[in-house]
């Protein structure tokens, strides 16, 4: 594990294997603790959005949509590169989730992205048992109590969400703490969670220029 910092935000990058023995960890106990994915729309939300910063520096893992965001904070090791377009951790995460027998809640802004939600973690993980969904919108946030107390009843050992940054912060600010599941991994709504890295020419020079121009826009912004 190593530490590195984007936008004055400390974020510690594990390999997979770190990754995945910190949250067999969490499923042992009920608090909850959030695996927060970062792509390059989620840090451009983050500097003018102070709920999203203080999401992901209390996030207890983070992990990276793309390679070429670790680069350009400094991390250079082939192998974690490999892991991060290859989505390793998400695919051997839902893997170890079924094999355990260990059941799953879905969340996300309307019910056409629950849908897609679903066939997406399906697709890679034929076998995982969902046992609940739940559609998160603006008025969950001033009355939280429903979508709550429904979680709790199904009783998730992890709570997958795929949605806008802002929405999900803001709700989970209020009701982190009422939460009875000990894992929630959280994937913004500009990321694909199938797709892994495309290869050819286009695709490199787009990593490239990407690479470079995250790199000016973070020197722009290293302090929020």
């Amino acid at each position: 594990m190593q530490n590195v910092t984007m936008l004055g935000i400390t974020i510690q990058d594990r390999t997979k294997d770190e990754s995945m023995s910190s949250i067999a960890r969490f499923l042992k106990n009920s608090a909850l603790n959030v695996i927060a994915y970062i792509d390059y729309a989620v840090m451009r939300q983050a500097v003018r959005d102070e709920d999203i910063r203080d999401f992901l520096k209390k996030a207890a893992i983070t992990e990276w949509s793309e390679s070429y965001l670790a680069e350009a904070v400094g991390i250079h090791d082939s192998e974690r590169l490999a892991e991060i377009d290859r989505k390793s951790f998400l695919t051997e995460e839902l893997h170890s989730i079924s094999k355990r027998d260990k059941t799953v809640a879905l969340a996300a802004s309307d019910q056409t992205a629950i849908e897609d939600l679903k066939t997406s973690l399906t697709a890679i993980e034929p076998g995982l048992n969902i046992v609940h969904a739940m559609v998160l919108g603006e008025n969950d946030i001033s009355s939280p109590e429903d979508a709550v107390n429904a979680l709790n009843c199904a009783a998730p050992a992890v709570v997958i969400s795929h949605m806008d940054y802002h929405m999900l912060t803001c709700w989970l600010k209020v009701t982190s703490r009422m939460l009875n599941t000990g894992a929630w991994i959280t994937i913004p709504d500009t990321m694909s969670i199938t797709v892994s890295r495309k290869m050819g020419a286009f695709f490199t020079i787009r990593e490239f220029v990407m690479g470079r121009l995250l790199k000016v826009w973070l020197n722009r912004y290293k302090e929020v």
